[in-house]
């Protein structure tokens, strides 16, 4: 191992800072801490398992439930009727997150965002008016994102840079908000990419689960080389013992 020489400043010799090892990259299967965007609410660090190698969304997140919407319609639909929801089925059934003040259960984590949302309207109501009070969703899904995105390996998908938050503004700042785009990307993913179980809303599975999918694209019917008239198109991408 080498040694750094110490160094002599206005006479003195001051001793080198030990030098740092590399950071190690994460293994499978490991437990890493997922600190909190936002520090002025009680959010406890996040523990998450790394679950899987590397992994990229399934498409980009802005304009998703515009762009995307038709590779699942229901999804999208209980996306769009209620963010909230989905959020609390992710990060308590999926992730194994804690939520605002602690809380673990999905209806917990749902319950703990609301009335949190609602005592600081009452408390900032009169001074700040309706300004304050969206953030803290947006605070919640930021959580939930970070923490998914350090589980599975995903890239940050944001809307500026690296910041999750910046994916939940509130409307009154872009006067759109991408949350819905955001939620359904993390929702589609786990899914169909992860194959995990539908989720289980009430809701979802009595209006929104029934919605069949778009059509697949299928093998455009071309004629083969000895059509003959009056005899049906057959794919020529088939294997020949199919065609007969």
């Amino acid at each position: 191992m080498s040694v750094v020489p110490e160094k002599v400043v206005g006479g003195k010799v001051v001793a080198p800072a030990p030098a740092s090892a590399p950071p190690m990259p994460v293994a499978q299967g490991e437990v890493v801490m997922v600190q909190p965007a936002v520090g002025f609410l009680y959010l406890p660090p996040m523990s998450v398992v790394v679950m899987q190698e590397p992994h990229q969304w399934p498409f980009p997140m802005c304009c998703s439930c515009l762009c995307h919407c038709g590779k699942d319609i229901g999804l999208c639909c209980y996306t769009y009727w209620c963010p909230s929801c989905l959020a609390a089925e992710i990060h308590a059934d999926y992730l194994k997150t804690q939520g605002l003040c602690g809380a673990t259960s999905c209806c917990g984590q749902w319950w703990a965002a609301f009335c949190t949302d609602c005592l600081i309207s009452i408390c900032c109501g009169i001074c700040c008016g309706p300004l304050v009070p969206p953030w803290i969703y947006t605070i919640w899904y930021s959580m939930g994102r970070d923490a998914m995105k350090a589980r599975y390996r995903l890239p940050h998908d944001e809307l500026c840079c690296e910041c999750s938050p910046s994916s939940f503004l509130p409307r009154y700042v872009l006067c759109l908000s991408c949350e819905w785009c955001a939620i359904y990307q993390e929702a589609y993913f786990l899914k169909h990419d992860q194959k995990m179980p539908d989720f289980k809303c009430c809701l979802y599975q009595a209006f929104c689960a029934c919605v069949p999918a778009a059509p697949t694209e299928r093998t455009p019917l071309t004629a083969t080389a000895d059509a003959t008239p009056g005899v049906a198109l057959r794919p020529t991408s088939l294997p020949a013992a199919e065609l007969v």
